[in-house]
């Protein structure tokens, strides 16, 4: 990874920016909220010589917006007040009225400031697709990224947790609140990563994550009950993506799981 050292002398990712632990609170204070916002602009620089370890990760979409992402190389960044729980980033036992009020607010400013990209590490799960892949007419795409700690694993519990020290925030709570989620949605085996928003990246309002070496589209499933061709497909990749494979899936006969259609007739 290239790294460029921030005011603080930390280290940062220069384009999918590691924001939320080692960056962007190095003060880590409820204080923090009447602080003055304080963005490190990092320089981004040229990937296309890289060489990390890889992990395969997947994005579940409909097949309109699937593949306009093929087409404009790109994803869409998740806004976290549009997010579909409302206990993200307010995971913890918020009982204390002061302490919801200043987390609701902290909430607020995370909002304008980063946007998530949120991905699994499994295509098989049938409710992933029921969910996130417009009830299997959709897709899945699959990406090579970093195996380097950048993207972080979402953590499950079966109980909102107390703050960790009470009425400060350190990094211990500020990780808990950026990846803790309830065990019901363990299912979505999610890893995300934290983007900044900045004109850059903005469109119509919008807000979008380039492909790159370091977000690298590879492999893209077709839904078992989706009607794009196999030339809708071709036509979307357009040359852009010569290396990427691509299949059709279907729900496994024996178990509860989604799996590789072998009999190429079922997709036209």
């Amino acid at each position: 990874m290239i790294f460029e050292t921030s005011p603080n002398g930390r280290k940062a990712v220069s384009r999918l920016w590691e924001f939320p632990i080692e960056l962007f609170f190095s003060h880590c204070s409820m204080n923090y909220i009447d602080m003055k916002r304080q963005v490190f602009r990092l320089k981004i620089y040229p990937l296309t010589s890289l060489h990390l370890s890889a992990m395969r990760l997947y994005y579940f979409t409909s097949k309109e917006y699937g593949l306009l992402a093929i087409k404009n190389c790109r994803l869409k960044i998740a806004r976290i007040n549009e997010l579909n729980d409302p206990f993200e980033f307010i995971g913890c036992n918020v009982q204390d009225p002061k302490l919801r009020a200043k987390l609701r607010l902290w909430k607020k400013n995370r909002h304008s400031e980063i946007g998530i990209l949120c991905f699994s590490n499994k295509w098989s799960s049938p409710l992933l697709w029921g969910h996130y892949a417009d009830k299997h007419r959709g897709m899945a795409l699959g990406f090579d990224v970093p195996d380097d700690g950048s993207w972080k694993q979402v953590i499950y519990v079966p109980n909102r947790r107390p703050f960790l020290t009470g009425s400060e925030l350190d990094c211990a709570d500020t990780k808990s609140l950026l990846l803790t989620k309830f065990d019901a949605w363990q299912y979505e085996s999610e890893f995300r990563y934290f983007c900044h928003l900045d004109e850059g990246n903005q469109r119509n309002g919008l807000y979008f994550e380039p492909f790159s070496v370091t977000l690298k589209l590879v492999e893209v499933i077709v839904g078992s009950e989706s009607r794009i061709t196999r030339n809708e497909l071709s036509e979307a990749l357009c040359g852009q993506h010569p290396n990427v494979s691509s299949f059709k899936a279907r729900p496994a006969f024996g178990a509860f799981m989604v799996i590789e259609n072998r009999n190429k007739a079922h997709w036209k």
